[in-house]
């Protein structure tokens, strides 16, 4: 059963109290949804300190090959169906006509088989029912039990989490979106690392003792969201201009050492916004209801504090009230 996007209704219903295990990785009290989102990902983030870290924490990514690849920009949409496209010809598997066509190398092909392979007695943090638990969205027993009886129905995670009544629909939307950003993350920082352990980085000259040593250091990222507007309030007004302005709706923080800049992401977009226009970066940025990045250049370790401040266009549909947020943040190197 495919996952669809639930329609962006306004928020009526009373706090729901949080399972003490939710402290793994959310932050503590009544945090937005989306600093709880950001919180993980930076948690997860600082556990990847080598390919076997990565490897430990991350494995059992549930999405095929030529997803995962497409994540991570190693091969276009048109290149992989000419692979999908030679593989129903000829039967080999997708991998070897991966590395056949020189869209990644021997060694990326078995780091990224191993990091699909899903280890054992645990679910892996990539997982949907792990990243919900991290969320504070279910606890430790609801995530067992749902396993027990997806093992016995061999149903989807999430269906089976709503069904129980543990989970609502946009817990699970917003649980994959944020699935779908760690993986893209996780296979990024998987390819460094295996372009570093393929890499020359130590060479002992010959009849001495002195060994000569070059480093490579990954680049990095942090966003830091030092205040965020947590609603988003819709007049009869607006919806008939069409448009909700919201001043200094984020105030932000950039730390990076990666010279060639870096790239902020937003997504989560509901369907009654057809398009967002942020202020406040290099240029005027508009987003559609997909989603969308922009690059920006950074000259030095650490920017000025950033403020955002957006133009949702309404969608029909839109009705009057407060909303949650509509518009995720994320960021990552280049």
């Amino acid at each position: 059963m495919v996952q669809r996007q639930q329609p962006f209704h306004p928020e009526r219903a009373a706090p729901v109290a949080r399972p003490p295990e939710a402290a793994c990785y959310a932050p503590a009290g009544k945090a937005p949804t989306h600093l709880r989102e950001l919180a993980v990902e930076g948690a997860l983030a600082r556990t990847w300190t080598s390919l076997n870290a990565l490897l430990r924490s991350a494995s059992g990514i549930p999405a095929r090959l030529g997803e995962l690849l497409l994540l991570a920009h190693k091969v276009t949409p048109e290149q992989l169906n000419a692979v999908l496209a030679e593989q129903k010809q000829t039967g080999q598997k997708i991998g070897v006509l991966l590395v056949q066509r020189g869209h990644i190398s021997e060694s990326e092909l078995d780091a990224i088989l191993a990091l699909q392979k899903a280890p054992e007695g645990s679910q892996g943090a990539l997982r949907l029912g792990s990243i919900l638990l991290a969320l504070g969205k279910i606890n430790h027993t609801q995530l067992a039990d749902a396993i027990r009886m997806q093992r016995d129905s061999g149903k989807l995670l999430g269906d089976i989490l709503q069904e129980a009544g543990y989970v609502a629909s946009v817990d699970i939307e917003r649980g994959l979106t944020l699935q779908r950003r760690l993986q893209r993350s996780a296979v990024v920082a998987l390819f460094s690392f295996v372009s570093l352990s393929t890499g020359s980085l130590a060479h002992a000259a010959q009849n001495t003792s002195t060994m000569r040593v070059s480093v490579s250091v990954l680049p990095y990222v942090q966003l830091k969201v030092i205040s965020q507007v947590e609603q988003l309030r819709v007049t009869q007004a607006d919806i008939a201009r069409g448009y909700v302005d919201v001043a200094s709706g984020s105030h932000i923080a950039i730390k990076s050492n990666s010279r060639a800049g870096y790239v902020l992401a937003f997504d989560n977009l509901p369907d009654e916004i057809s398009s967002v226009q942020i202020s406040g970066l290099e240029g005027a940025v508009e987003i559609g209801s997909d989603g969308g990045s922009v690059v920006q250049r950074l000259a030095g370790g650490a920017a000025p504090p950033i403020e955002l401040s957006y133009r949702f266009k309404l969608a029909s549909g839109m009705q009057p009230g407060e909303y949650q947020w509509p518009v995720n943040m994320s960021a990552r190197a280049l």
